[in-house]
């Protein structure tokens, strides 16, 4: 069983924008005190550290409360070990214990955990069962949100874990990567290149081209007439449609002001948009900050004497085979050293260039690619459905 997958199946894990107990932002959020409601995925887990502990190196099992102790309850009748029920706070009444169970003086605990982050909770669990004359002889838990999980966290204890943040990361991005390639092959090649400034001619491209396209292309920030309401159509026209949205705003900054231009300000960019295209001049970093959206990369562009040269295209291709949070490169040439979607940009049919710095391609040239946007080709035009479909149907010749 595929844990990654059974928790997205499940909702124990969502993408998005979250605030964790630590107060840090993150872009998923695992929710294992749900796993209650799963007793068959219980099981999985529990048979899971069971095969990783060694059952010689310790002799009682404790779980950090609360989310941990079903889990410790579960591994010690399958090991048949002890458990130890540590409190959060000591009881005012009775026997006032802290612990419950029956322990002898430096005997060793398996600490279990649900989720670690800061691991907080882990270490100041340490500390009280050390408080009582235990030894701690190992830490597990189920997923290690953990930047660098190899540094002790308790004397010279690592913490164990069934999963970590980088297996979060890739599953979520290798998700994004998959159903962009089920958007071209459903939906076809063709983007269209939606760059205008009211959103009167957006809506009029999108209900002329919408049925027809498999991705729209915007460049949200030459609006003259932005609102709130752009926001709300687009989330309709996607659905009524089924294409997504790449706004194609460069971003190329530091992580924390990336971050707050795709998910804050005016635009909220993160709330309606899909994917955004990246410059990757400032490092690999600014790929983490994304959350939820998928990053399509700029390899090199179809402007005249752009300054892309190779030692900077194999540079960028270096990140992008490094990091599975890209869904698709922009290029103008072929680079078999990725496999990965390549999007080519300023396909016009009937010219080769404008009065400024593009270049146009045609797609007997760019067939290799596979998604081709095409901007003023249409949406200059007297009839934006006919053309449109027009180039569709030149991409199906193409391809056939």
């Amino acid at each position: 069983m595929n844990l990654l997958q059974e928790f997205a199946i499940r909702d124990i894990i969502k993408y998005g924008s979250f605030k964790l107990k630590c107060g840090d932002t993150s872009n998923y959020y695992v929710n294992l005190k749900a796993l209650v409601s799963f007793p068959d995925l219980l099981t999985t887990i529990v048979d899971q550290i069971s095969t990783s502990v060694n059952v010689d190196d310790f002799d009682y099992i404790c779980g950090v409360p609360y989310g941990a102790i079903c889990i410790a309850s579960l591994l010690s009748v399958k090991l048949n070990k002890p458990m130890l029920l540590l409190r959060k706070e000591q009881k005012g009444y009775g026997l006032n214990n802290l612990i419950e169970g029956n322990y002898v003086k430096n005997g060793r605990v398996l600490l279990i955990e649900d989720v670690v982050t800061t691991a907080s909770s882990v270490q100041a669990a340490c500390v009280q069962l050390e408080g009582v004359g235990l030894n701690i002889s190992s830490i597990f838990c189920i997923v290690s949100r953990q930047l660098y999980p190899e540094t002790a966290v308790h004397k010279n204890i690592v913490i164990k874990s069934l999963l970590n943040r980088s297996d979060i990361i890739k599953y979520n991005s290798s998700q994004k990567q998959r159903k962009f390639a089920e958007l071209l092959e459903r939906k076809g090649k063709l983007c269209v290149a939606a760059d205008v400034s009211t959103k009167a001619k957006l809506y009029n491209i999108i209900e002329q081209c919408g049925s027809q396209i498999s991705i729209l292309k915007t460049h949200i920030d030459i609006m003259e007439d932005f609102d709130s309401d752009v926001i709300r159509q687009l989330i309709k026209y996607k659905e009524q449609y089924g294409f997504a949205i790449w706004e194609d705003r460069k971003f190329a900054d530091i992580g924390s002001i990336v971050h707050r231009q795709i998910h804050e300000g005016m635009y909220k960019i993160s709330s309606w948009a899909d994917y955004v295209s990246v410059h990757v001049i400032s490092g690999p970093g600014i790929l983490d900050e994304l959350n939820d959206l998928g990053a399509i990369v700029i390899v090199n562009m179809s402007t005249k004497d752009n300054i892309m040269d190779d030692t900077y295209m194999q540079n960028a291709l270096n990140i992008i085979n490094a990091n599975t949070n890209v869904v698709g490169i922009v290029s103008q040439i072929k680079h078999n050293s990725v496999n990965i979607p390549h999007i080519v940009p300023g396909i016009n049919i009937t010219s080769n260039a404008d009065s400024s710095d593009q270049i146009y391609n045609s797609f007997e040239l760019k067939k290799w690619a596979d998604l081709f946007v095409v901007g003023r080709g249409i949406i200059m035009t007297a009839n934006i459905a006919e053309v449109c479909r027009e180039y569709v149907e030149h991409i199906n010749i193409l391809l056939k």
